[in-house]
This record gives C-alpha cells, structure tokens and sequence, in this order.
C-alpha cells in the first residue's frame, strides 16, 4: 500500500508539473470585450455592398472601406471604420448576400467593445426572407451546444444589424447574425496554440476530444467536415486545430461552419452522396475509429448535458415556434439513438472508419 502511495504521489507530481509549465508556455487569457456577453449588440454597418457582392465569385477579391456602429453603455455612439469582403466557399458562390469578413485596424478598436479584434467572420442570412433568418439562428444555436459539451469551442456574439450602401445602389435592409471568435483568440484563451498543417495523422490526434466532436457532428446531423483533412487551404476542413496544453503535444479540433447540418436543414443543403442518407437531416456517423471507451465518454457527457441542451434549443434566440419544436424533436431522436446501448453499438462503435487508433 505504502509503494503504491509513492507511486501514484509521483504521478501527480509529474502532471502538476505538466499543467504549470503549460500555463507558463501557454497562459490563458480571458475573452475579448466582444465576447463576454451573450446580450445581442445593435450594430450599423455601412459598407459599398453592391459592389462588395459584385465579387463574390472571385477568387481574389479586394476589402471595402466602411464603417460599424454602436451605442456603448453610456448610450453614446461609438463608429469604427472596418474593411469588408465576402468570404466562404459554397455560401459565397450561391448567396445572393454571402457571408462577410470584418476587417478592423487594432489602433481604431482601442477602448471600444471591439478591442483585439483583427478579423472577425460575420454570419448573416445569405438572402432576403424569413427561412434564411431561421438557418441563422440554428447554426447559431449548433455553437452554443458545442459550448456547452466542450471547453475549447468558439465563442459568437449575436448582432442586430443595419445594413446601409455607402454607394446608395441597394435599399438598406435588417437581418440578425453573429460574429465568430478568431481561432488565435480561441487558442489564448484557452491556453492552447494554432496549429497550421496540409494534413493530420490520426495518431496525433487528442483522441477523447475527438470523439467528442464527432459524436457532436453525429447530434447536430453533420457530415460535411473533417478533423484530419483539408478540403481547400489548411486543415482541416471545416474544423481550426489547437495543440492540448498538457503538453502531450496532441492536436484538438474545433468545429465550425454547420449550415450544411441537418439541425439547420437549410435548403440549399444537400447530403454527401458517399453516405446512405437521402436528407440532410438524415445521421450518419462518420467518426474515425479509434477505442471504444473514447466514444462512450463522449456518449456520456452528451447525456450528462441532456437538459442543458434541450433548454438551449427551448429557449434559443431568433427562432420561431415550429422551429424550435422541430428543433428540440431532432434533438430528442438523438438522445433515443444514445440511450440505448444496441444503437451506440450499431450507429458509432460499429460504424467508425478506418483500423483503431489507440491512446
């Protein structure tokens, strides 16, 4: 009994050690102003946005000049100039209003609520009319669970926006939709670092958090992302990798970019035709394998969370009654699927890719 004491002392020793000199290479820092509440922000923003959409199929597209307001605490109006462009993929190249990179000059910022912020990715409804405002506010609600499962998840901030053409070519128009946390902020905040790769090995892989999020892609309906490949410029697709700040140098990755998921059910969506599901809304699990115990914690935790969950969806912002009944049935069906051990067997133990990755 007395060796064993010794023993497991050392260990803790070891791993305290670990954790402060993480703390030391990697210290975490708290969220940027922006993203400290949850309360939506009232916002102007005034760009040339007919011809900011003008470029949007472009590979190469150049940021306008405009500027965002807001009334700080003291009801007093507080204007930044900020660049704009259009940004994404599938959404830039079929939206008839695409998503939308903020560019901010970190000396214009100083003092205002958009302090530290370089680069932030705006998500708004990507044309005019009801349905579209509703995919926002579900694939906002798709971050807000993540944050709820996970530690190292981004951070949104909901905007009522005012949008004026400083060229007057397009009428003003409102829609609501939030900005995303940078992944460099992420990683401070949480004590990790950005990694930058082409591509991953699977054994480099933080193999519980992993699980993890595909056991969340599972709940949410996902299937187009990858933790361990690029689909265009770095890895992974659909997903920014930070290195775990225990020091056991293993990679984490965090999701982003849901609209493609089947909790949104966007109409524009459409499933992989390498899977054997006909919607969206279908779930296939497309976890890489790895040993089985990674995926029943992640199980777990999700069914720890359950009420905190449902109450997010309950209660979520933006949408309307049919869209959060249906929400909230989308959501209980998975809960059936993982309260039952035959369907974990079937739909994640045995569904997994590739040969098992131990760790």
């Amino acid at each position: 009994m007395i060796k064993t004491h010794r023993i497991f002392n050392s260990r803790l020793y070891k791993g305290l050690c670990l954790v402060v000199l993480a703390n030391l290479i990697f210290p975490s820092v708290s969220a940027a102003p922006l993203f400290k509440s949850q309360k939506p922000l009232t916002v102007v923003l005034t760009a040339p946005f007919s011809a900011v959409f003008n470029e949007k199929k472009k590979e190469i597209r150049s940021y306008r000049d405009g500027a965002i307001s807001y009334k700080n605490n003291t009801e007093e109006t507080v204007r930044l100039p900020v660049s704009v462009k259009t940004r994404g993929n599938f959404r830039r190249a079929n939206c008839e209003r695409p998503p939308l990179m903020l560019n901010f000059s970190s000396k214009e910022t100083k003092g205002s609520l958009f302090k530290s912020q370089n680069k932030l990715k705006l998500v708004a409804p990507c044309q005019s009319g009801f349905k579209f405002q509703q995919y926002v506010g579900l694939e906002y609600l798709a971050y807000q669970i993540y944050a709820e499962i996970s530690d190292t998840h981004f951070k949104t901030r909901l905007l009522d926006i005012n949008y004026l053409d400083s060229n007057k070519k397009s009428k003003p128009w409102t829609g609501t939709g939030f900005v995303i946390e940078e992944i460099g902020d992420l990683a401070k905040r949480t004590g990790h670092k950005q990694i930058r790769a082409d591509k991953l090995n699977r054994s480099q892989m933080d193999l519980a958090k992993t699980a993890l999020v595909e056991v969340f892609q599972l709940l949410i309906g996902n299937n187009d992302y990858s933790t361990i490949r690029a689909k265009e410029g770095i890895c992974c697709h659909n997903s920014r990798i930070i290195v775990n700040k225990d020091g056991d140098g293993k990679y984490i990755p965090v999701p982003y970019d849901f609209d493609f998921s089947g909790i949104v059910d966007a109409s524009y969506a459409f499933p992989n035709p390498k899977y054997p599901i006909k919607t969206v809304r279908g779930r296939f699990f497309t976890g890489w394998c790895k040993e089985d115990e990674h995926f029943q914690n992640a199980v777990n935790t999700f069914i720890t969370k359950k009420q905190n969950i449902l109450e997010l969806a309950i209660n979520a912002p933006i949408l309307n009654d049919f869209s959060r009944k249906s929400t909230v049935r989308y959501i209980e069906n998975f809960y059936k699927m993982i309260g039952n051990p035959k369907q974990v067997k079937r739909n994640i133990l045995k569904r997994c890719r590739g040969k098992v990755v131990t760790g």
